[in-house]
């Protein structure tokens, strides 16, 4: 508490003067044992001391607070989590549907063209047997990582299931796209080869019929030697 807050060197004098404030009351916000905000209360006339009443209600509403800042917290990690794979940090499949539905309509919009590319990490499951698990899930992660350097701001990156992972090229018509693609494959790490299916989209079909050319296209890749890009 600062009776006067021109003579209390614990006060931003600055903030409260604007405020043409003469005493403060504040208690800290507290979560997890270190505070993390401060409830004030100022008078515009100088008060000796707050009232037994305005300090038992100031220390609830900051206790009230610290819940809500807490409870939002945990819920943003919720969001998150529904919506990341927690191997990779990239976005999961849930998440890409909602994605390339909002990217579709932005072309149609637009008119802008749209590319979408399902690559698959060859022979990923002899790898694992090899290697083990936890060598395969390090390539996994670095090949995420890996990609997320050749794409642009504006692309999708996310880990479809298993080995599978799925880009959304906004704007790109195909020959930039087939480039971007091959790109990808090339930075694939720790010496594994990488498979793609390339679509671009029509300007008519859904997210999901242009989806299911890229995996078809994939298909083809895969079963016509893998290291390879396919053009739907």
């Amino acid at each position: 508490f600062a009776a006067d807050v021109d003579a209390d060197r614990a006060v931003a004098r600055r903030f409260f003067a604007a405020l043409d404030l003469v005493s403060v009351y504040w208690v800290p916000v507290i979560q997890d044992d270190k505070a993390v905000g401060v409830i004030a209360i100022g008078w515009k006339q100088e008060v000796p001391a707050p009232s037994q009443r305005i300090e038992r209600l100031m220390s609830l509403i900051a206790v009230e607070a610290g819940v809500a800042i807490e409870r939002a917290a945990l819920l943003d990690r919720l969001e998150r989590m529904a919506h990341t794979d927690d191997l990779t940090g990239l976005i999961n499949r849930r998440a890409w549907d909602v994605a390339l539905e909002r990217e579709v309509s932005r072309a149609r919009r637009g008119r802008r063209p749209l590319a979408v590319a399902m690559l698959d990490l060859d022979r990923f499951k002899a790898y694992n047997d090899l290697h083990g698990h936890q060598a395969g899930d390090r390539v996994l992660r670095e090949a995420a990582s890996a990609w997320r350097t050749v794409l642009r701001e504006t692309d999708l990156l996310a880990r479809y299931g298993g080995e599978e992972f799925a880009v959304a090229l906004p704007g790109c018509d195909l020959e930039h796209a087939g480039h971007l693609v091959n790109r990808l494959r090339e930075v694939t790490p720790a010496g594994q080869s990488c498979s793609a299916g390339l679509a671009s989209w029509d300007g008519d079909e859904t997210a999901d019929a242009l989806l299911g050319r890229a995996d078809d296209a994939l298909y083809e890749a895969k079963q016509t030697g893998r290291d390879r890009t396919v053009v739907a």
